[in-house]
């Protein structure tokens, strides 16, 4: 296997933000420097003039109330994908909330 081009790492890191982000759905996440890294590689590539949608998603994964967690952590990985110059793909989103789904369940309040 060769070295990963941009393009791929890229890819990567944000289908990493992808599992973090369907997990949020369900519990607080910890703020791991695994997690540190990924946001730092998005925000130095995307070349964004504005750190929000990085700091944003990593101040909320870890909020208590899921609703508030859940939505603002997907309204931060929307910006950081718009600072990519990429589109989020639903399709993808919804493998990865799934994939959540099978280990933890449906979220309290949704319906099973």
């Amino acid at each position: 296997m060769g070295r990963p081009t941009a393009e791929q790492l890229t890819t990567m890191a944000l289908a990493a933000l992808e599992q973090v982000a369907a997990e949020c759905r369900h519990e607080p996440q910890l703020q791991t420097r695994p997690i540190a890294v990924v946001l730092a590689y998005l925000a130095h590539v995307s070349r964004a003039r504005d750190r929000w949608p990085f700091d944003q998603f990593w101040r909320e994964m870890k909020d208590d109330c899921r609703v508030t967690r859940a939505a603002k952590v997907s309204a931060a990985l929307n910006a950081i994908y718009e600072a990519l110059g990429r589109r989020r793909e639903i399709e993808l989103m919804s493998a990865f909330e799934r994939e959540a789904a099978e280990s933890h369940g449906p979220p309290a309040g949704y319906p099973r």
